[in-house]
């Protein structure tokens, strides 16, 4: 059997993929680019769902009539090219999953990274409470939960001294979820090394150490520009390794 792929064949499986758009090839809707294509704030035109439908009935046909299969596979897409640093590809086919399964958490996490790269922590943030709602993926929920304290992390710090109370609202939400992250897996270290950067953003540098060294002590990739911004604040233990 050939290893080439004809292009009507390769057309196919990119449309599957949530790659093309299924039928006569249209200049992209600037509505890709948003999470939910804007939805609800947003209203979607009849002829783009019209578009959705026949998207969505192919694309599950392809699958073997399974609709929550399609967006299994689309979402494996929307991951390579978020691993590849693609984001803005990535939200596109984030996007077509979310038609597919709205009930999937991955496509709520997807749109909240997506959000991270584009520094809408606030937005970020509310997808990421939807996906924990939504996750039933207990390997993955400690790396939800771990973005989603990045995101409160971040909005916490955005206030500074402007709101004292929110700020440590927010930064409490963040090592509530940072804790259960670790309760879940207390081996992930990138969870230990967001959770001490955090903690450098809350101010609470003592704790950002202790947070450090269990990012080292499970094997995380430890910046070196991280340590020094921390050890500018506080010395490090005398015992670091480091």
């Amino acid at each position: 059997m050939s290893h080439f792929l004809s292009y009507s064949a390769r057309t196919v499986i990119l449309v599957f993929l949530g790659l093309l758009p299924f039928g006569v090839a249209a200049a992209p809707d600037k509505s890709d680019s948003i999470p939910m294509y804007g939805q609800p704030a947003a209203a979607r035109s009849a002829k783009l769902k019209q578009e959705d439908e026949e998207y969505i009935k192919q694309a599950t046909e392809a699958a073997g009539g399974n609709r929550a299969e399609a967006a299994r596979t689309v979402l494996a897409n929307a991951e390579q090219l978020m691993g590849e640093g693609n984001a803005n590809a990535a939200i596109a086919v984030f996007n077509k999953a979310w038609l597919l399964d709205p009930a999937n958490y991955q496509s709520f996490w997807g749109f909240g990274r997506v959000s991270l790269t584009r520094s809408n922590v606030d937005d970020a943030a509310k997808y990421f409470d939807k996906a924990l709602e939504l996750i039933n993926d207990p390997e993955m929920k400690p790396s939800v939960l771990t973005d989603a304290g990045i995101a409160y992390s971040l909005k916490g710090a955005r206030l500074e001294n402007k709101s004292k109370s929110e700020r440590a609202r927010l930064f409490g939400r963040a090592n509530d979820l940072f804790k259960e992250s670790t309760s879940l897996d207390e081996t992930f270290a990138n969870t230990w090394l967001r959770w001490s950067q955090s903690l450098f953003r809350e101010g609470n540098y003592a704790e950002a150490w202790t947070k450090l060294r269990k990012a080292e002590e499970n094997g995380g990739q430890v910046p070196k520009g991280f340590i020094k911004s921390l050890s500018e604040k506080m010395p490090p233990p005398k015992d670091w390794s480091q």
